[in-house]
């Protein structure tokens, strides 16, 4: 029985071998110092259908999840977490400025060395605390808050609660990015609009920043405006103001759910930190480890780190205990990737995720979003008012699409991820972790999202 199960897929524009050397063997090394065990990956790269996919091992799931519970329900454990990721996420700040200010180019043979090592330092120390947030780490949390959901609410009002007591009281940054783009670029006067525009991009250029399609441009920020800019003034202002007012609203929520059904002390805890540690997981990816997906490919580019490694059509990596790092290139890797990864897929497998925004039941038509079929820009103009976006994971370069959409469906994710934060910040029914959504389901089939049992069924 094969033990491996995919867990992302990506872009393999920018995928070089040396590139996911780099990012991953140093990662789950510096992983291991806090956990103890070395966690076991494989990624396998198609440079004809650009996808690349990442693969974990079934059989530590249970090892993962019993550690994340120990972890972070430890009190002093996680309050070291949470200083660690600030800290890092602080360094992380500064090395982006400092490039800014003394790009590779203009530096010295021995400062870009030093340059580079530091950053490979950084990267190397945000992707491993990220990992360690990973689905598998908090199964166990998320499956104790859903069990104590369970003797306290009625079932069909689960996923509401779930929503709002894991719902962040403080905004996420991409969030604030929200705010600030409509208080300070779309509800600016006139005059002022430009500059605005130039500064916001400044700002938050490194908001989705990675392997996929490097930093954001002026020009999308641009693009962005043209595309709002005849939205009525009303609907910007009452969508800023819903914004502002939200948190206040939520607080409200969270007391009355706290009352009303007498949540214990711990669980209260247990929820909070649950939100608190979504909104760390995204931080730790946009503000952390993602810009240097971005940052490595660039200076490989230029030949300031060598390249090794010249896989035509494809290669595999496998990371694990017992063999440690293994590399199998073009007809070798998919010889391998048939023999140990690949499955076929489970035709009869039941369309159902996990509900984390939403009441009722969701119809709309299907858009599928994959790696292979191109970047998003293109499905811009088929989003109407009805369509449900159906994605393997969402990324923060998504948000203007995920905006429009009536609901979300991902293949991947639990209560920490992208998809379930971003829908419980903008309010937009969501299911996750499908496994299959984007495989069984096609751009303009009609379904029906059953937001209380987070099943799909097409209609």
């Amino acid at each position: 029985m094969k033990d491996w199960y995919l867990v992302a897929e990506t872009s393999a524009a920018k995928a070089s071998q040396d590139f996911l050397e780099l990012s991953y063997i140093p990662a789950l090394t510096e992983l291991k110092k806090i956990t103890r065990n070395l966690d076991s990956l494989a990624v396998f790269v198609d440079y004809k259908k650009n996808i690349v996919r990442e693969y974990m091992r079934k059989s530590e799931i249970d090892r993962k999840a019993m550690f994340g519970w120990r972890f972070f329900c430890n009190d002093k454990k996680y309050t070291s977490y949470r200083e660690q990721t600030a800290a890092v996420l602080k360094e992380i700040a500064s090395f982006k400025k400092e490039l800014e200010n003394h790009p590779l180019d203009s530096l010295t043979l021995k400062n870009r060395a030093c340059v580079i090592r530091r950053g490979q330092r950084l990267y190397k120390k945000s992707l491993a605390l990220y990992l360690l947030t990973q689905p598998e780490y908090c199964r166990d949390i998320e499956a104790y808050l859903n069990k104590a959901l369970e003797s306290l609410i009625p079932a069909s009002q689960h996923a509401a609660v779930a929503a709002v007591v894991t719902t962040s009281l403080p905004p996420s940054y991409l969030e604030q990015e929200r705010l600030d783009w409509l208080s300070k670029v779309m509800l600016a006067k006139v005059q002022g609009r430009k500059a605005a525009l130039v500064r916001h991009y400044k700002t938050y250029k490194y908001m989705a920043g990675g392997v996929e399609y490097g930093i954001l441009s002026l020009h999308y920020f641009q693009e962005l405006y043209e595309r709002e800019k005849n939205i009525p003034r009303v609907r910007l202002e009452k969508e800023y103001r819903g914004m502002v007012g939200k948190r206040k609203i939520i607080k409200q929520k969270q007391d009355y759910i706290f009352q009303t059904y007498r949540f214990p002390k711990e669980l209260r805890k247990l929820s909070k930190r649950i939100a608190e540690l979504g909104v760390l997981r995204l931080h730790m990816r946009v503000l952390g480890w993602q810009f240097f997906s971005y940052f490595f490919p660039a200076v490989m580019d230029k030949g300031y780190l060598p390249s090794i490694h010249s896989a035509k059509h494809s290669f595999l990596l496998t990371i694990t205990a017992e063999k440690g790092c293994a590399c199998y290139q073009d007809s070798q890797a998919r010889q391998e990737y048939q023999k140990i990864i690949k499955k076929p897929q489970d035709a009869n497998l039941e369309l159902r995720g996990i509900s984390v925004y939403g009441k009722r039941k969701i119809r709309g038509r299907v858009l599928v979003w994959k790696w292979e079929e191109g970047n998003s820009a293109s499905l811009s103009q088929k989003i109407s008012k009805d369509t449900i976006i159906v994605v393997g994971q969402t990324r923060p370069f998504l948000l203007p699409l995920l905006r429009q959409a009536k609901a979300i469906i991902t293949d991947e994710g639990g209560l920490l991820c992208h998809a379930a934060i971003i829908s419980r910040e903008l309010a937009i029914p969501c299911i996750i972790g499908t496994k299959v959504a984007t495989k069984r389901l096609r751009s303009g089939d009609s379904i029906e999202m059953d937001m209380a049992t987070g099943s799909i069924r097409v209609r």
